[in-house]
């Protein structure tokens, strides 16, 4: 029984965190088009390819930090302990939210 309430919290955690992942990738999707954040990039300018090129790259280097910071979370967690890297990942959430 008590094995069943591990694999039922397991699924809960992998839940939660894809959809931290979710919101995320509609965070991009909505900053991309938002008019303010193409005024203060400078891109209102552009043609439509070259925007769709622009965007693409953004989304890609955002996907390649995404997988970066999974890899490197491994060992930096083994280091620090559940807890603080817990906290730590929170806190670089939040930071990276603010800017």
């Amino acid at each position: 029984m008590a094995s069943f309430a591990c694999i039922y919290f397991a699924a809960g955690v992998a839940y939660l965190t894809a959809s931290l992942f979710g919101y995320s990738v509609g965070f991009i999707g909505g900053v991309l088009v938002l008019p303010s954040s193409l005024q203060s990039l400078h891109l209102l300018d552009l043609s439509l390819s070259a925007l769709a090129s622009i965007d693409s790259q953004i989304v890609s280097i955002w996907l390649f930090r995404a997988v970066f910071g999974a890899l490197v979370a491994l060992p930096v967690c083994s280091r620090l302990g559940r807890k603080s890297c817990l906290a730590f990942s929170a806190v670089l959430y939040v930071a990276g939210a603010v800017l």
